[in-house]
């Protein structure tokens, strides 16, 4: 006990945060985030990330369920824009506090702070991230440039 005490007042413990598992197949058009895999997928430099930080039991984030699946769908395919769900009743990390759900953050390559959105429709949601991510822009030029080239070569 004494140890213990010890490397409390040290400082050399670590806060306990509970973790659900990480899925087994994560390859699904939305993305589990778990407590585990927070920092690994939130913040990783190279991804932009929308999350949905959700409860079981809400039913705002019932309602907004088949929103953020229609979102995930019509992304699917850009590999620097991940679409993801947090469930806070089985995850915790330190420093999110999350009191109001479903909660809806952007975190950009060059911002992990995140970003609120207070969308909940599909539309709302896709204006968003019009907006905020860089991702989606190249990849809607991309289409929109491969489309010109389609109705040209039809010429």
């Amino acid at each position: 006990m004494k140890n213990f005490v010890k490397r409390y007042k040290d400082g050399q413990l670590k806060r306990f945060f509970r973790s659900a598992g990480a899925p087994k197949d994560n390859s699904g058009p939305i993305k589990i985030i778990v407590g585990k895999t927070y920092e690994q997928m939130v913040l990783d430099p190279t991804k932009e990330v929308f999350v949905m930080y959700w409860m079981p039991k809400c039913e705002e984030c019932k309602i907004m369920n088949p929103h953020w699946k229609n979102l995930a769908e019509e992304v699917r395919g850009i590999d620097d824009l991940v679409i993801g769900k947090y469930n806070t009743m089985d995850n915790e990390n330190e420093g999110l506090n999350i009191d109001t759900y479903p909660s809806i953050m952007f975190y950009g390559k060059d911002n992990k702070e995140g970003i609120p959105c207070t969308g909940k429709t599909l539309d709302s949601l896709k204006r968003f991230l019009m907006e905020h991510s860089a991702a989606l822009k190249v990849a809607m030029e991309r289409k929109a440039k491969f489309e010109e080239e389609q109705k040209v070569e039809e010429l």
